[in-house]
C-alpha cells in the first residue's frame, strides 16, 4: 500500500462559497480515527484506498485543516484488509506522520 499525506478539507471558503466549520472537521477526524473510511474517486464508490488517520491542525493563516494519512491500494489483499466501517485498528500506527507535519 502506498502511503500519502495531505489536507482533505479546510475552514476556508470553497469554490461554491461554502465554509466548513472547525467542529465539522473535528467530527470528520473522530469518525476516521474510529473506523475505516474508504478513499474513492469523486464519491462514485470506486474505492482506491482507505483513510487511515486524521487530525485537525491550525494553518499558517489561522484557519483550520483536516490533515489525513491515506493508503492507496496496490492489490486486492490490501482492499480486503480495510473493510468499510470496521474498527480502525491502525490509527496509532500512522498518527506520527501527522504529528511532525
Amino acid at each position: 500500500m502506498k502511503i500519502v499525506t495531505g489536507i482533505a478539507s479546510t475552514t476556508h471558503r470553497d469554490l461554491h462559497g461554502d465554509i466548513m466549520a472547525k467542529s465539522a472537521l473535528n467530527g470528520m477526524a473522530n469518525q476516521i480515527n474510529d473506523h475505516y473510511i474508504p478513499l474513492d474517486i469523486n464519491h462514485q464508490g470506486t474505492y482506491i484506498g482507505v483513510i487511515l488517520v486524521a487530525k485537525v491542525k491550525t494553518l499558517d493563516d489561522g484557519e483550520h485543516g483536516l490533515y489525513v494519512v491515506v493508503g492507496i491500494f496496490e492489490n486486492k489483499r490490501e482492499y480486503k484488509k480495510y473493510p468499510y466501517k470496521n474498527k480502525n485498528n491502525d490509527y496509532l500506527s500512522y498518527i506520527h506522520l501527522l504529528n511532525g507535519g
